[in-house]
């Protein structure tokens, strides 16, 4: 299925590579995303559906609550869990661009965020860009 989403992005005239890892670039009108597949599954999680539809409508996850967020260098995640998965979700909170990964625990999780983020920056400067930050830091 993620076959099937980057082919629609590529559709839409958004740019779509493969990142570090299990990492998808996506950039589309002047936004970019760092979206990690999660691992072992064959579909796209509603979750990350619902994180490439913000990225590409332009909105912005609201800043989380501080005792609700994970918070790898200037960049705070909203976290969710999926009891069905067994997995945490992050993604980048109060910020244009999207970063969003898995983790099985919450070291896990920090740890594929804070390669996301890496993989993120390196991203934009390949493009030339800098990269966004959250607009209430």
């Amino acid at each position: 299925m993620w076959r099937d989403i980057e082919a629609a992005l590529v559709g839409l005239g958004a740019g779509v590579s493969a990142g570090r890892g299990q990492h998808v670039r996506i950039a589309f009108r002047g936004r970019r995303g760092v979206i990690q597949r999660q691992p072992a599954a064959a579909r796209i999680h509603p979750l990350d559906l619902a994180a490439i539809g913000r990225l590409l409508r332009g909105d912005v996850l609201p800043p989380p609550p501080p005792n609700g967020a994970l918070r790898v260098e200037n960049y705070s995640a909203a976290v969710s869990y999926d009891p069905q998965e067994e997995m945490f979700h992050a993604q980048a909170a109060d910020m244009p661009d999207l970063i969003a990964a898995w983790g099985r625990n919450q070291s896990g999780l920090r740890e594929a965020f804070a390669a996301a983020v890496d993989d993120y920056r390196w991203f934009c400067k390949a493009r030339g860009e800098y990269p966004a930050l959250p607009r209430h830091q």
